[in-house]
């Protein structure tokens, strides 16, 4: 009964071995921030905005990543205020950075409203969140998330128009 519990043992510890081995190939979501904005030009709609988002992109993994498309949606208190996308190849070197232009139509004429009746309301924050999905040559989709909460002093300075080294989220 003994050498039976023992064998038992060995061998559930085996598998979870192989097991955690098999998941720690697996590869992390990158992580996500702001680098700089760069203003493109007026959409087609009223408060509509061109803008190419410059994002920093930090790979955890310790193999290269090869991004081949990038999906994002921005919102702001809970308000969806734009979608960006990126296509072509960026390869994220193990466990290092690389930056990403983004290409993104923004409505600003929410983010204003939004702005104003916070400002109405005496709040001094609103939380925002970066989400979406990311290709990977050989891995498949990623998803990724970033939340956090932005001044409506640094949303003021999205109204004013933005330089490219100013990082309000």
């Amino acid at each position: 009964m003994i050498r039976r519990t023992r064998l038992f043992a060995a061998g559930a510890l085996l598998a979870a071995t192989l097991l955690l081995g098999a998941c720690g190939g697996l590869p992390r979501a990158p992580e996500v921030g702001f680098a700089g904005v760069e203003w493109l030009g007026v959409g087609e709609h009223a408060g509509e905005q061109h803008l190419s988002l410059r994002l920093a992109l930090r790979n955890p993994n310790r193999e290269e990543l090869r991004l081949e498309a990038f999906v994002a949606e921005l919102a702001l208190d809970g308000v969806v205020l734009g979608h960006g996308r990126a296509d072509g190849t960026t390869v994220l070197p193990p466990e290092g950075e690389a930056e990403l232009a983004v290409q993104s139509v923004v409505r600003l004429d929410r983010a204003f409203a939004l702005w104003t009746q916070a400002r109405l309301s005496g709040r001094k924050l609103l939380p925002y969140r970066l989400s979406g999905r990311a290709s990977f040559a050989g891995y498949g989709e990623l998803p990724f998330e970033r939340v956090g909460e932005v001044s409506l002093k640094d949303l003021g300075r999205w109204r004013k128009g933005m330089r490219s080294d100013d990082r309000p989220l």
